[in-house]
């Protein structure tokens, strides 16, 4: 059933709803675990926002897949699409998407047991979001508290002191830090 609407717009030929409509299926079966399908179905929707131009569907396709091969182990191709993020947000000068690709960074440092630079770059996120205002909502982006993660590898002091420099960080310095190897 769900995929026939996609099959419906695509006899439309509107191949921009084709895609946003991948994308959120792609979301649903991230969020219901079944991350295979969600990575696969998101992979579809980014070739198509990037076949039409979609800049904002395409960053949203990138977050999805980028999400679903960091949750199936697969670190490079999460680096890369959220590498990708970065560089769009940055191009466009959009600083909430800057700062959840900061976000999405520091959850993969963690998860190579990078926790002092995983804090570096949530500091820096949360001194970019602090900026301007706030975030998406916590319940629609889904990363896990990175302090959390963090405290499994990394003493408190490590922590705080990581997360102050963090903060501490101009955006140029801390998108520079981002592009840096681990």
């Amino acid at each position: 059933m769900l995929r026939s609407a996609e099959a419906l717009l695509e006899k439309f030929g509107d191949r921009r709803a084709v895609a946003d409509w991948l994308f959120g299926l792609a979301v649903m079966y991230r969020l219901r675990g079944d991350l295979e399908l969600a990575r696969e179905t998101g992979e579809e929707a980014l070739s198509i926002h990037r076949e039409v131009g979609d800049v904002f569907g395409l960053i949203g396709s990138l977050y999805v897949v980028g999400r679903a091969a960091a949750q199936l182990g697969d670190m490079d191709t999460a680096r890369a699409r959220f590498m990708e993020t970065l560089a769009i947000e940055e191009a466009f000068g959009e600083r909430t998407g800057l700062g959840l690709s900061l976000d999405n960074l520091a959850d993969l440092e963690i998860s190579e047991g990078n926790a002092v630079r995983a804090m570096r770059l949530a500091g820096a996120s949360e001194a970019i979001k602090d900026g301007v205002g706030g975030q998406a909502p916590p319940d629609l982006i889904t990363l896990p508290d990175p302090k959390e993660r963090a405290r499994l590898i990394a003493s408190e002091e490590q922590i705080r002191a990581a997360w102050a420099e963090g903060r501490a960080m101009g955006l140029e310095e801390s998108i520079a830090y981002a592009r840096e190897p681990a």
